[in-house]
Order: C-alpha cells, then sequence, then structure tokens
C-alpha cells in the first residue's frame, strides 16, 4: 500500500513538472494543427510552377540532346528537361548537386542572371510591375521560406517583394522562380506550420539537429501525457468521495485542476495518440526503399541514358506529335520499358508519354503495364492488381493531388510490397511494405484520420478533428493557467526568502 502511495505521488510530481514545461507548447501544436488544416507552408507546386511556363515551339530547338549533355560535359544527367528560360527553350541537366542550364536555340550555357533580368523575371511572374519591386537581397544562406535542404542547389537566389506583400525567389543557377509567398501565405505558416512543425530557421537548417528535438520534444510530451491519464485514473471517484462546501466531487480539486482532471480523462487519450503519432512523423517507422522498388522504377521510368539515345526520335519531332493534342510546356527525357521516350507536361494533372511513330499516350494500357512489372520484379511474382478510380484506404489525398486513375499492384516480395502507378505517366506513385503500413496507420491515421470514408463525406471530417483538437486546447489551456500559477506562487516565496536574507 505504501509502495502504491509513494508510486503515485511521483507519478503526479513528474507529470506537474513536465507539464509546466510543456503546456504552452502542447498547446501551440493544437491550436497550430487547426490552422494547418486549412493553410499549408507554403512551397511553389509543379501545377503552379508550369502554369507559369510557356509553350514549347518545336522549330525553336536547335540543339540536339548529345550536344547538350557535350557542353554540360555531362555522359548521363539523373535528370534532364526542355523547358523555358526569359521565354527561350532551355536544357535544364541534374547530376547529383549540379544543375546545368543550356539554352536549346544556342547552345550557349546560362551562366547567371544580372540583377533587371532577375527583376525581370521575377515581375514576369507574378504579373506585377517591376518598377514597383524592390530587392530584398541577394539571398546566399537560408531564410524562413527556403530553410529545407533542396534550395541549397539553386542559390543564390534574387529575392524581389511588392508593396502588397508579394515575394519571389529567382534562381541565379537556372534563372528559374524556385519559391514564392503572400503576405496570406506567410501569415497562415506563422500561425500553422512554423510553430507546429518547430520550424524556426536557425533550427530548421541544421535537419539532423532539428529532427532530434522535435524527437525529443514529442517523446518527453508522450510520457507526460501517459502520467497524466495515470494520475486521472487514480483519482477519479465515481462514488464522489471528495467533499467540497459545493457538493460531493469525483475530483479531489476545485477550479482549473478540477477541469485540467475532466478534461483530461475525456481528452487524454486523443491527446496522448496524437503527440505519439506526431513524433512516429520524424521518420521513426519509415522504410528504406527496397530493392524491388528500384527494380520496378528502373524499368518503368528509370536507368541511366546518353543524348545519342534520341538520336532517332529528336525533341523537336516529339513536340510536333503533340501539338495538336496539347500545349507542351515542359518536356522530360525518359524511359518506357526498355525505350527512350519524352514525357510532356502541360499541367500537373495533364502529361502524355510520347514514342516515336505513336500518338500521344494519355493513358497507359493497364495489362500491357501488369506484363512489364510481372517482367521487371522477377523472381517475385504479382499478387493482385487492380485499377483504382478513386481514393482508398491506402490511397487517399484530402487534397486530391495524387493522379488518379492508378494500377494497383500487390506483389508477394518480402514485407508483401505493394505499388500504386500513374496510369498517366507510368511512374510509381506510392509504395507500400510492412513497416509503411504501419506508418500509414499510426501516423496518417491517428494523427489526421485521414480516412477515405471521412474525406467523402465533409465537413464531417473537418468537425471530428476539430472537435479533438479543441479539447486538446482546452486541456492544455488549463495547464498553462496552472503552471502559470504554480510558477507565481514559487517565485513569491523566493522573493520572501530573498527578502528576509
Amino acid at each position: 500500500m505504501r509502495i502504491s502511495l509513494v508510486v503515485r505521488k511521483w507519478i503526479l510530481l513528474v507529470h506537474r513538472w513536465t507539464g509546466v514545461a510543456f503546456c504552452a507548447l502542447f498547446f501551440m501544436w493544437f491550436a497550430s494543427g487547426i490552422v494547418m488544416m486549412y493553410c499549408e507552408y507554403p512551397v511553389l507546386s509543379t501545377e503552379t510552377r508550369l502554369r507559369h511556363l510557356p509553350a514549347l515551339h518545336p522549330e525553336e530547338i536547335v540543339i540536339d540532346p548529345s550536344t547538350a549533355l557535350h557542353v554540360a560535359n555531362l555522359s548521363s544527367p539523373d535528370q534532364a528537361v526542355i523547358t523555358s528560360l526569359m521565354g527561350r527553350p532551355a536544357y535544364r541537366l541534374h547530376r547529383g548537386n549540379k544543375i546545368s542550364t543550356i539554352f536549346a536555340d544556342s547552345g550557349i550555357p546560362f551562366s547567371g542572371l544580372s540583377e533587371p533580368i532577375a527583376r525581370k523575371i521575377a515581375a514576369d511572374w507574378v504579373g506585377l510591375d517591376p518598377a514597383n519591386a524592390h530587392l530584398v537581397e541577394k539571398q546566399l544562406e537560408e531564410d524562413q521560406w527556403t530553410v529545407t535542404q533542396k534550395y541549397r542547389a539553386y542559390r543564390p537566389l534574387w529575392v524581389y517583394g511588392w508593396p502588397k506583400g508579394e515575394t519571389v525567389y529567382v534562381s541565379d543557377v537556372t534563372g528559374e522562380v524556385v519559391q514564392y509567398t503572400t503576405r496570406s501565405s506567410r501569415l497562415g505558416a506563422y500561425f500553422g506550420a512554423i510553430p507546429h512543425w518547430i520550424y524556426f530557421t536557425q533550427l530548421r537548417k541544421d535537419a539532423a539537429n532539428w529532427s532530434k528535438a522535435v524527437r525529443w520534444l514529442s517523446a518527453a510530451g508522450v510520457a507526460m501525457t501517459l502520467l497524466g491519464i495515470i494520475a486521472g485514473i487514480w483519482l477519479y471517484s465515481p462514488s464522489k468521495k471528495y467533499r467540497f462546501q459545493a457538493g460531493p466531487s469525483s475530483v479531489p480539486f476545485a477550479g482549473q485542476k478540477h477541469w485540467h482532471v475532466i478534461l483530461g480523462l475525456l481528452f487524454g487519450l486523443s491527446t496522448f495518440t496524437w503527440i505519439l503519432s506526431g513524433m512516429f512523423s520524424m521518420s521513426i517507422l519509415k522504410s528504406r526503399p527496397e530493392p524491388i522498388q528500384a527494380m520496378l522504377g528502373h524499368q518503368l521510368t528509370g536507368g541511366t541514358w546518353k543524348g545519342s539515345d534520341w538520336a532517332g526520335f529528336s525533341p523537336t519531332s516529339a513536340l510536333r506529335s503533340a501539338q495538336n493534342s496539347m500545349i507542351v510546356r515542359e518536356l522530360e527525357f525518359t524511359r518506357f520499358g526498355d525505350q527512350p521516350v519524352y514525357l510532356a507536361s502541360e499541367s500537373a494533372s495533364n502529361s502524355a508519354l510520347l514514342l516515336q511513330n505513336q500518338a500521344p499516350a494519355f493513358m497507359q494500357n493497364a495489362d500491357a503495364l501488369k506484363g512489364m512489372i510481372a517482367s521487371a520484379i522477377r523472381p517475385f511474382h504479382i499478387v493482385e492488381s487492380r485499377t483504382i478510380t478513386e481514393y482508398e484506404t491506402y490511397y487517399v489525398d484530402r487534397r486530391h493531388e495524387k493522379p488518379l486513375p492508378a494500377l494497383y499492384i500487390l506483389t508477394d516480395a518480402p514485407g508483401s510490397m505493394a505499388f500504386y502507378i500513374d496510369l498517366h505517366t507510368a511512374k510509381i506513385v506510392q509504395s507500400y511494405g510492412a513497416k509503411a503500413r504501419w506508418n500509414r496507420w499510426l501516423y496518417h491515421g491517428l494523427h489526421s484520420l485521414d480516412l477515405p470514408w471521412l474525406y467523402r463525406h465533409r465537413p464531417l471530417w473537418d468537425l471530428i478533428v476539430i472537435a479533438f483538437m479543441a479539447g486538446g486546447i482546452a486541456l492544455s489551456f488549463t495547464g498553462v493557467v496552472i503552471a502559470y500559477r504554480r510558477l507565481r506562487t514559487k517565485m513569491n516565496r523566493m522573493k520572501r526568502l530573498l527578502a528576509r536574507m
């Protein structure tokens, strides 16, 4: 009995002081989580980027792929596209962290921007007067909106702002716009993603330390919440054994402490699972790509190549074959099976594979694709396959950005590897092994309730999620009040002791 009382005392003590340390953080996480339901961190999407590109014209592409690679001193790039730069067609070649840009109408390498040209690119992109733009900086280091590693290869960045809050980032390496924010998108991020992800520039620019910090904060929060649930269950009396002037009570406290215990009993479990699932987001259950995924990706759209692979099917011919079917804004060099092809894109949702002497393939034949996959994954086999036309349990997106239709493939590879393949591009969109399935439920399922049925019945999803978040906010707020009062009492005692000395 005495041991039990000692254990209870220590659980209450640890929960009390960890609550003092973390209740404000929890309040911030819950409040910012609601904001994030409707305001995303500003990122330049593929859809937006393509929408701002002009159409490619076949007669303007004079330089062939072999020449472009030779000028860039590359033999086999990781990625290559023909896009537009300053209204001219240009090869953009990626190899590791190096990006080379060669004008396709002259073969001259792009070597950076002057300030007036960078200003014009930024102004044209937003459709505003370049005379009204002010140069914020020629950025060499991270700021709040370019803090992730993906921007490092594009620096320095010319940063221009306009009086109404539009800010455009233009890469001096590639000449393209790589980031765009507005006053409203920044405001949404300041109240949403930045506090929620602990995305403060000085911390986030060191990815390893940021990841550790979020994991340790989450782990401490999980322990605090679990101790609170245990303490609440111990303290709660169904028979209302506690006596107060106002009458009997199930909780041995009044005021904010009373409500903290009640709210903890109501929302403690959902708070615990929410913080725990947030911790899982930090790669704890994410698996590395399996060899079968590399094999399949290589067969469908991967593999190294040389410029001579496209000698019989030039970019000019490809564009001419597609110009009556779509407006091609970007042309990517890729592979389909054992042959080099082009992926032509008008928008994120409108693309087609261009094969020699064939009409643009806007949709792949699922049976033919299945045959290629069966060959690519040997010695493993296809266990199940089907074409999906709407989101399902393991392929869901409340923003409807993942492509449909998609081909679902389940294999007998270790972990029962499964794949969702975009039937427009033949690219793997999503893959699942054993760990990824756990991650789907323990992170996505618990953290954002991303269940297909709920998404199809909005605003039911919104109401349920907000109700849980509001409960967490109320629970955290009572913790903030209790912590403030406790710290104030301790400080007053300290002052009195110092005054006596």
